[in-house]
């Protein structure tokens, strides 16, 4: 972990307050992490103001915060649960990695690797790559395709594949296309965590929505993108 919530002095918290955010994910803002230039620090949506909150009484209260971070919650626990897997570790893990919780003035953030092309600050997600004519380039057209197999690889658990949520970055010398958010299973009955079956078919639906997106095509049979 990168800091502990254990006897925290102020010294000891990440200002945020006087940073810009670089992006981000699904309404969550996401900055540098000022110490560590290979980490991005994720905070949970905007807490209600205390006004509002102290009105919310006993067990309203008390889950009022855990909605608040609740994309958090299930994109670690997606995370703790698929790298757990036996055999995995030697294959490309196609999302960003996640290095643990810092404290900051807006509370609890997670810290997650930066995702960039050597020599850059951050890598273009995968709808800057296909540009104005919404279209990949020979040479990054099997980008999504190493993306999809590794999904499916790793049985990722993922309820956003939103183009703009695919980044462009590097990894032991190799350019690849990585998950930095939309990890995680948000159904309200978690089939797709329970069953591999269910979240192939989930996996092949997102894909699906994505190749339309990008001007693809999917098959579902051949877990591959091609152009129409």
């Amino acid at each position: 972990m990168l800091a502990s919530s254990a006897g925290l002095q102020d010294a000891d918290v990440v200002h945020l307050s006087s940073l810009k955010p670089v992006a981000e994910g699904g309404g969550r803002p996401v900055y540098f992490h000022p110490d560590f230039p290979a980490c991005l620090l994720k905070v949970g949506k905007a807490k209600s103001p205390a006004p509002i909150r102290e009105r919310v009484q006993g067990f309203f209260a008390r889950r009022f915060d855990t909605f608040a971070s609740r994309d958090l919650r299930h994109e670690i626990k997606a995370f703790v649960n698929v790298r757990l897997q036996e055999g995995r570790v030697a294959k490309s893990f196609p999302a960003t990695n996640f290095y643990g919780f810092v404290d900051t003035d807006y509370g609890v953030a997670i810290a997650v690797e930066r995702i960039a092309p050597t020599g850059e600050i951050m890598g273009p997600h995968l709808k800057a790559l296909a540009g104005k004519k919404k279209e990949l380039s020979d040479q990054h057209l099997r980008l999504p395709n190493d993306f999809s197999r590794q999904l499916f690889s790793w049985r990722l658990r993922v309820r956003d594949l939103n183009p703009r949520n695919i980044l462009l970055g590097e990894r032991k010398g190799r350019e690849r296309l990585f998950l930095v958010d939309g990890l995680g299973d948000m159904t309200a009955i978690s089939v797709n965590t329970w069953f591999d079956a269910a979240n192939r078919v989930e996996l092949n639906r997102l894909l699906s929505m994505l190749a339309e997106t990008m001007t693809l095509k999917w098959d579902g049979a051949a877990r591959a993108f091609s152009r129409r």
